[in-house]
């Protein structure tokens, strides 16, 4: 059967040996070095065939029987090498950039967050058959042509990964930036350090920052777009924060009272959530991306 090609009929009944009769120890190592080679044989034969996705399969399938260490073990994991050299997809991830609508909008620390995290924490683990372009090689290859900073369309996006000898080009940018508080705002009554009755304005309740990002996957040999997709994030923030037509300086407040007022610690309350916004977005981004890629890969 095995020379005719019917592999899984072979190893269907040397399966049905070992469960039907009772074999001893010697005729059952018979039986499993049977199915071994046979599974390497399938998992060659897909690979000449041009499916080394399928000679993974049968690869892993014949070190469930001999194990890596083992001297029959060491052919099954060289085809699986060679196996997955030939199914790996390489590409070029492009630093994430803001949309020209929005650009204004959007801090540069948030992008930096967003890149930053997916090269240390994303990138860096892609899946088995997905190799990932360095970054550093990436950004020399930008600035070399000038388009730092930019989102790429895909013939830009192709021709760069030309250049990387990457096979797929994924393109991602923020087309959405918004924040929004959640709450309500009551009088508070007080007085000015001259004694005279004042009233300021209390916001109390949240602040809720909204981030998307999308993504272009690029064909860098016919510079075609051949998924497309996105991912969003919303998180709040508690937000105390207070406002008076006057200078709140002058009127009589609480240290606390006081903390409403202060421009930094509202500030601090934005960069917070713009960091953990980040991560989150770059997660979700890479998630989409990988499963696109996974898809995709021949």
């Amino acid at each position: 059967l095995s020379s005719r090609g019917r592999w899984e009929e072979a190893i269907a009944l040397y399966e049905e040996a070992e469960s039907q009769f009772d074999p001893d120890r010697r005729q059952l190592g018979v039986l499993e070095d049977a199915r071994f080679h046979t599974l390497l044989a399938w998992g060659e034969a897909e690979l000449r065939a041009g499916d080394p996705q399928s000679a993974v399969e049968k690869a892993d399938r014949a070190l469930e029987i001999h194990g890596p260490s083992s001297a029959s073990g060491r052919a099954a994991v060289m085809l699986r090498e060679t196996a997955l050299e030939a199914a790996r997809v390489y590409v070029a991830a492009l630093p994430a950039r803001p949309d020209a609508s929005i650009e204004r909008t959007v801090p540069p620390g948030f992008i930096r967050e967003l890149n930053d995290s997916l090269e240390a924490d994303h990138w860096s683990r892609p899946p088995e058959l997905v190799a990932m372009i360095g970054s550093r090689a990436i950004r020399r290859e930008l600035r070399q042509r000038r388009l730092e900073g930019v989102v790429l369309g895909n013939r830009r996006a192709a021709d760069v990964g030309h250049a990387l000898e990457a096979d797929l080009v994924a393109v991602l940018w923020i087309d959405r930036f918004s924040y929004e508080d959640l709450g309500r705002e009551s009088p508070r009554q007080t007085t000015t350090s001259a004694g005279k009755p004042a009233t300021y304005t209390l916001f109390e309740g949240e602040r809720r920052l909204v981030a998307r990002g999308a993504y272009r996957i690029v064909e860098v040999a016919t510079g075609r777009e051949i998924e497309r997709g996105q991912a969003e994030v919303l998180e709040d923030a508690p937000l105390v924060r207070a406002h008076y037509s006057g200078d709140y300086r002058r009127l009589k407040l609480t240290d606390r009272e006081r903390s409403w007022f202060d421009e930094a610690r509202l500030s601090q309350v934005d960069r917070q959530l713009e960091r953990s916004v980040a991560r989150e977005l770059a997660e979700g981004l890479a998630e989409e991306v990988y499963r696109e890629l996974e898809r995709s890969t021949p």
